[in-house]
C-alpha cells in the first residue's frame, strides 16, 4: 500500500546512522541510535499490520506495537501519539479495504481499543472511518448484517472516552455532527437490533436539530414513541429531547405519563437535561 512507503523508507535508511558517532558525543549518539532503531522497528511492525491477511496476524503485529507504545516514557507522550496515529491510519485502511470480513472486523475492534485508550490526536477521523464502513456495508447487494452490527456497536463504544468523570479526550475533540449525517438515511433499512444501536449512537450527540437528522429521525422517533414495546419507547426519549421540534416535545411529554415506570423515568430525565 502507498501509505506504507514512508515506513519502508525508514527501514532502508537505517544505514545512514552509521557515521553519526564520528561527529556526536557518545551518549547523544546512543540516544539517536535508539530512536532510529525504534523508528525502524515500528515501521516494520506497521508494514506487518498493513499486510496481515488473518485476524491472528493482525492481532500479533498490533500487540507488538502496543508493547512499544507503553515502553515509551511518559515524558515522550507526543512520540507515543505519533506512533498511535500511524497505527490508526494503517488499521483504518485494513478496516475499509481488507478482503476478509474477519480482518476488517478485527481492525475495527483494534481501532476502538486505541480510541478508548485515548491514543489519537484526531479521534473524529476514526469515527468517520466507522461511518464510512457502515455505509459501505449497507450498500452491498446482500449486506453482511453481522459485520454492520459489529461496526455500529464498536462505533457506539468509541464515545466512552469522552464521558465524565475522567475523559480521555477534550470536548473540543468530540466528533462533529456532520460526520454522522450519512447514518440517518439508513435507519429504516436496518434490522431492529441495528436500529436500537443506531439510536444509541445518535443519543450520544449533543443535539439533533439539523434537517439531515430530523428528516429521518423525527418520523421514526414519533412512531416508536407509540410502539407496543416499552423498550422502543424508552429508546427514543433521548432522541426526542435532542430535537427542537414541537412534535418531538409533545411526544416526550406524553412519555412522561407512560404506563411503564422505566419509560416515564427516562422521559423525565431527558426533559430535565435537554429541555
Amino acid at each position: 500500500m502507498s501509505s506504507i512507503s514512508k515506513y519502508q523508507r525508514d527501514i532502508d535508511n537505517m544505514g545512514q546512522f552509521a557515521s553519526l558517532s564520528h561527529y556526536l558525543p557518545f551518549k547523544q549518539a546512543i540516544r539517536l541510535a535508539g530512536k532510529r532503531v525504534q523508528t525502524v522497528m515500528v515501521a516494520k511492525l506497521l508494514h506487518a499490520v498493513s499486510h496481515a491477511t488473518t485476524s491472528r496476524q493482525l492481532n500479533r503485529a498490533v500487540n507488538k506495537i502496543q508493547e512499544r507504545l507503553w515502553s515509551i516514557h511518559t515524558s515522550q507522550s507526543t512520540e507515543r501519539l505519533r506512533i498511535a496515529d500511524q497505527l490508526i491510519d494503517v488499521l483504518s485502511t485494513q478496516m475499509l479495504f481488507a478482503p476478509s470480513p474477519d480482518v476488517r472486523m478485527t481492525a475495527a475492534s483494534l481501532l476502538r481499543m486505541l480510541i478508548q485508550m485515548g491514543l489519537s490526536s484526531q479521534p473524529g477521523n476514526t469515527f468517520a472511518t466507522f461511518v464510512t464502513a457502515i455505509v459501505r456495508a449497507s450498500k452491498l447487494a446482500k449486506p453482511n448484517e453481522q459485520e454492520r452490527y459489529t461496526y455500529l456497536t464498536l462505533l457506539f463504544e468509541c464515545f466512552w472516552p469522552f464521558r465524565d468523570p475522567h475523559p480521555a479526550f477534550s470536548r473540543q475533540q468530540f466528533p462533529s455532527n456532520a460526520i454522522f449525517y450519512p447514518l440517518a438515511p439508513l435507519l429504516n433499512t436496518l434490522t431492529h437490533e441495528e436500529q436500537e444501536m443506531l439510536l444509541a449512537i445518535f443519543s450520544e450527540l449533543p443535539r439533533l436539530d439539523e434537517s439531515e437528522f430530523t428528516d429521518y429521525l423525527l418520523p421514526f422517533a414519533l412512531q416508536w414513541s407509540q410502539h407496543s414495546d416499552s423498550q422502543c419507547r424508552r429508546s427514543v426519549c433521548g432522541i426526542l429531547a435532542r430535537m427542537a421540534h414541537e412534535q418531538s416535545r409533545e411526544a416526550l411529554r406524553r412519555l412522561t405519563r407512560d404506563s411503564e415506570a422505566t419509560v416515564r423515568a427516562r422521559a423525565c430525565n431527558a426533559i430535565q437535561h435537554f429541555l
